[in-house]
């Protein structure tokens, strides 16, 4: 007669931690109270390239540069690369708009009046 891990388990109720010395336990597979699979925790993260990019010594003359050849737009000798510049520029500068919702009491009216809309200053050309 064969004894197995199973027949002794069955014969032995209790829960039973394997042999290999990990806290598991031998009927479920799953660990038992007080022990981890990771006892060391999570690897220290290494560095982003986002951190090697604020690290470089030349980082700031690189967004110095975006900035000079942005303002070069409009003017008389636009840099061929001045529109997407000024688009980084902007991007980063004035927050993306979100739509709301308005809520809007009509209980006498039934009509909304709403302020009128006023044109855009121009800027002389």
């Amino acid at each position: 007669m064969s004894k197995t891990v199973e027949d002794y388990i069955e014969k032995n109720p209790a829960k039973q931690v394997s042999n290999q010395g990990d806290g598991r336990d031998l009927k479920t597979g799953q660990f038992k109270p007080g022990h981890s699979g990771n006892p060391n925790g999570r690897p220290p993260a290494g560095e982003t390239i986002v951190d090697k990019f604020r690290a470089h010594p030349k980082g700031d003359d690189v967004i110095n540069n975006i900035i000079e050849i942005a303002a070069t737009l409009g003017s008389g000798k636009d840099h061929r690369d001045a529109l997407s510049c000024a688009k980084l520029v902007i991007d980063r500068l004035v927050p993306s708009l979100k739509s709301s919702t308005i809520e809007v009491s009509t209980e006498d009216k039934g009509y909304v009046v709403l302020p009128p809309q006023s044109a855009p200053p121009m800027e002389d050309e």
